[in-house]
Formats: C-alpha cells, sequence, structure tokens
C-alpha cells in the first residue's frame, strides 16, 4: 500500500538468499513480469501444495521458459552475489528492510517506518541495487 500510495518515491529491491524451488520460481516468473502473483502464491499454503507448474498455468506463465529460467546458472549466481552482499551488510535475520540507510528487522511497523521517512522528506532515498 506504501508504494501505490506514493507512486515514484519508493522502490522495493527484493533480494533472494536462497535456491529453492520456490525462490527459483519467483525469479523466473519475474523474467515474464509476473514475480510477486508467483511469490505471493508459492509462500501461501496453497501454493506449497500446488507446486510452481500449476501455479505458473494458472498465472499463464510459459511453463517451458519458466523451468529452462529455473535452471540456469544465472540464478544459482544471483543468490551466491545476494548472499555475499548480505554478509557485508550484516544482514542475519529474514525479513530485513533498508528504507534510507535505516535497517528494520521484520514487516511490522514496516509501513509505518516508509511514511515516516517519506514525510521527513529531507533525504532522498537511498536503497541497495
Amino acid at each position: 500500500h506504501v508504494i501505490t500510495q506514493n507512486p515514484g518515491k519508493v522502490r522495493i529491491v527484493f533480494k533472494f538468499t536462497n535456491d529453492g524451488k520456490a525462490d527459483a520460481a519467483s525469479w523466473a516468473a519475474a523474467k515474464q513480469g509476473k514475480f510477486w502473483d508467483m511469490y505471493q502464491a508459492v509462500m501461501s499454503d496453497q501454493g506449497a501444495a500446488e507446486g510452481y507448474a500449476e501455479i505458473a498455468k494458472k498465472l499463464e506463465l510459459d511453463l517451458t521458459r519458466l523451468e529452462s529460467d529455473m535452471n540456469t546458472t544465472e540464478f544459482k549466481d544471483q543468490v551466491k552475489q545476494n548472499q555475499a552482499l548480505m554478509k557485508e551488510i550484516k544482514v542475519n535475520e529474514l525479513p530485513t528492510f533498508f528504507v534510507n540507510t535505516q535497517r528494520h528487522v521484520g514487516a511490522q511497523g514496516l509501513s509505518r517506518v516508509v511514511f515516516e521517512h517519506l514525510n521527513l522528506g529531507s533525504r532522498k532515498s537511498r536503497m541497495f541495487r
């Protein structure tokens, strides 16, 4: 909701740190423009039961392309880079968010913190890339 209420002011950067099937399917779905749809579905209880292939069909994704993308070294290389970044910036708990340069562990109260930073308006938002 924070993003839709503040277009162009808030950016979310998602970093995969696990090379499991759910993360790989979400990453591959992003290449077809359906990251959040896949991620939310595979992380739900129903998604766990259905599996990524059934979810991909429901999301009208190209399943052959999805599976091919899931099995590339590009994803595993990205995970390794993300793991190194997390170690470098000392992220030991998930989820961890950065609002400007301030660290927040856990999602509780995240919207409030983002709104507070937006209302301050004194600094340009800097997020990790």
